[in-house]
């Protein structure tokens, strides 16, 4: 699935890291509610070994406006038919947005969750698995 830039990226590049991946759309309010957080808790942990890899369902241009406001750091790939297949297989059968993924760093699905993620689910998951 492609990046903001065009490249093409694969969930492998971040193999032994905690990845938190998280579907998203910037016309979903509580999507954008988490993106602070996500920026915040990245900025913290990345250098311990924390990602997010955020896909967005939404068109590229209003995805890189988003990303660019607001200043976001983590990884933001991008795609509409792919990107709900991806987080289908993912256990998002329902195509809820926001729809999150903790993988462990041997690239193991600990937990998904279906919603907004809050603080204290965010923190949880540092601390369990990182």
């Amino acid at each position: 699935m492609p990046d903001l830039s065009g490249a093409a990226r694969q969930l492998s590049e971040w193999d032994g890291d905690l990845v938190l991946l998280n579907f998203w759309a910037t016309w979903c309010p509580p999507c954008l509610r988490e993106m602070p957080l996500f920026q915040d808790r990245y900025a913290e942990y990345t250098d311990d070994g924390f990602t997010i890899v955020a896909v967005a369902i939404d068109e590229v241009d209003a995805t890189r406006g988003f990303a660019a406001t607001h200043a976001l750091e983590f990884p933001i790939l991008v795609g509409q038919a792919e990107a709900m297949a991806a987080s289908s297989d993912y256990g998002n059968r329902m195509g809820v947005l926001p729809y999150s993924v903790v993988i462990d760093r041997n690239g193991v699905v600990r937990e998904t969750h279906r919603g907004e993620v809050t603080r204290a689910d965010l923190d949880r998951w540092l601390r369990t698995y990182l």
